[in-house]
């Protein structure tokens, strides 16, 4: 889920990569739970993904995870495959109560993701949630009401939302960014275009962490097309689609993005999630987790206005 610092949670900033005067704002909020996950492991410095990738292929694995002080008993061994590409695929299955780890050394491959996904039976989170992150409405997405339910049930709730434009033109741009998997063409992290924006697609986020690519298995849990109206509704229009973890993702939750045009016509992108720790590791380094969520949605933010603003290709 999708990957944020101290300055941009619990308010608002202006975009200081924007040219013209867009808002963007941050929110989260945090169960005490979290929140006491976070003080207790903002001490663990330099805990990354690569370090324990790398130490997963020999038995100075137990050893490192030792060194965490990991309150949970970590049992993984990591099995090195060859793809048709020739690319080393690693994979951590361990035990699926915690999910696995869906590692490459390289850009993983189809197959690989295949691979990942036939391997990531169901969502990892409680089926009452599923879909918790629907849009309330065209012109209210969430409430106040629904992020405190979900953060007393222990989940990180994020939100960051900015003005990509005004206008039938910049929505039906905005839309089509969703459809063609844009907004997450960011060469560090990727999903594969072709992948359909429907209900129970299945898709990877194939994402860079310094040495290895991880790959996070979804699945889209609904979409939501009210009133758009090719952007020119009155009171406003929707488009969105939310995408809920499955087994082998490192966080249990839903990660929602959508376009909005309000009742001036101008066009807003949001992302939204809820999530927690689905797996010791990002236990253990949860606030570098929670940031690297942030810095997801801001980049995935400026793909969006990239692709908004981009008159040279035409939408579809």
């Amino acid at each position: 889920m999708s990957p944020f610092a101290g300055s941009l949670l619990n308010g608002g900033l202006q975009v200081p990569w924007a040219s013209s005067p867009l808002t963007h704002t941050f929110s989260e909020a945090q169960s005490p739970a979290s929140t006491a996950t976070a003080a207790t492991t903002s001490e663990r410095r330099g805990c990354d993904l690569a370090t324990v990738a790398l130490a997963g292929r020999s038995p100075a694995a137990a050893t490192l995870l030792g060194r965490l002080d990991s309150p949970v008993s970590i049992q993984h061994s990591a099995a090195t495959a060859q793809t048709e590409t020739g690319a080393p695929f690693l994979e951590a299955p361990g035990s699926m109560a915690w999910g696995g780890l869906f590692l490459s050394l390289g850009r993983p491959s189809s197959e690989q993701q295949k691979s990942c996904l036939a391997s990531a039976s169901g969502f990892n989170y409680d089926a009452s949630l599923h879909g918790a992150s629907t849009p309330k409405s065209a012109t209210a997405l969430t409430s106040e009401d629904t992020d405190r339910a979900l953060a007393d049930r222990g989940f990180s709730v994020n939100r960051s939302r900015v003005l990509v434009g005004s206008g039938a033109d910049a929505f039906v741009r905005a839309k089509s960014a969703l459809l063609s998997w844009k907004h997450l063409a960011l060469g560090w992290a990727e999903v594969n275009p072709d992948t359909p924006v429907k209900t129970g697609a299945r898709f990877c986020i194939c994402y860079k962490e310094v040495i290895p690519w991880v790959m996070f298995p979804l699945q889209i849990a609904y979409v939501t097309d009210e009133n758009s109206g090719g952007g020119r509704a009155k009171g406003g229009g929707v488009f969105a689609f939310g995408s809920g973890t499955l087994q082998g993702h490192l966080l249990a939750g839903e990660e929602r993005f959508s376009v909005q045009v309000d009742s001036e016509e101008q066009v807003w992108y949001e992302v939204f999630s809820f999530s927690k720790p689905a797996h010791p590791l990002s236990a253990l380094c949860y606030p570098y987790v929670q940031f690297r969520q942030r810095h997801f949605a801001r980049e995935s933010a400026k793909a969006m206005l990239r692709h908004v603003a981009d008159r040279s290709t035409p939408p579809h």
